[in-house]
């Protein structure tokens, strides 16, 4: 969710219905590609083996979809669409066929493809603040084209997205200095400076020492660790190649 707020510059409040979508993601996620001992990860043992891995898209990222037969004669223009090409936002891939998880103002839909589009298009806050389908009121797309009866939605109300002045603030200053966004920061690096007080990240790596992942440095952070590193020669060299 960090990710997604970064990228649209909003807050999304926790009882807006992708809240949802992310927690059954995250778990789709550990069930699909989290290697056991038997270095078969639990849906490959669900499915007999095999490979797991499939093409996806990024949580909440912008993707287009063809439409079905009955959605290209029934859609107007709350669905932003061109030809028999949709935008709706991804939200993973379904367990029971090979189709992708897509959410948008008329609920669910579950196309065999999609398609990425350039970085720039990829987050759009719009898009996900027209999402009023929640995962425990998915409204099941039909795999045929025929015309089926539409059926009485469970949606909830739209709920808007809120400015976060900080992450804009924030996104603005690592943009302004490509060096703290380009240099990789090392677990070592703060066992030899420190770790930086008010710094989420760093509380997260002194609770959790064997995990990857987190929250980000804060910027105050990078700064310092940057200043510490070009006081020694290896360390002035990664921050130049950075």
């Amino acid at each position: 969710m960090a990710t997604i707020e970064r990228n649209i510059k909003q807050n999304i409040p926790l009882h807006h219905p992708i809240v949802g979508w992310a927690a059954q993601y995250a778990a789709d996620c550990v069930n699909r590609y989290v290697l056991r001992e038997d270095g078969l990860s639990a849906f490959q043992k669900l499915c007999g083996g095999g490979n797991a891995r499939q093409p996806v898209a990024s949580f909440g990222e912008c993707v287009l979809f063809p439409m079905l037969k009955r959605e290209q004669e029934t859609w107007g223009e709350e669905v932003e669409h061109a030809g028999r090409w949709a935008k709706a936002v991804w939200l993973g891939r379904s367990w029971h066929s090979n189709e992708n998880l897509v959410v948008h103002a008329h609920g669910i839909s579950r196309p065999r493809t999609v398609k990425r589009l350039p970085t720039q298009s990829k987050w759009r806050a719009d898009l996900i603040g027209k999402v009023a389908t929640a995962p425990w009121g998915e409204d099941l797309a039909q795999e045929e084209d025929d015309e089926q009866p539409e059926e009485e939605k469970t949606d909830m109300p739209e709920v808007a997205l809120e400015p976060d002045p900080k992450s804009i603030d924030e996104q603005k200053v690592q943009e302004e200095k490509p060096a703290m966004k380009g240099i990789y920061f090392r677990r070592a690096d703060f066992a030899k400076h420190g770790w930086t007080e008010g710094c989420a990240k760093c509380r997260f790596m002194l609770l959790h020492p064997g995990r990857e992942g987190g929250p980000i440095h804060s910027n105050q952070c990078k700064e310092r660790l940057i200043q510490a590193l070009k006081a020694t020669p290896a360390g002035a060299a990664r921050v130049r190649n950075a």
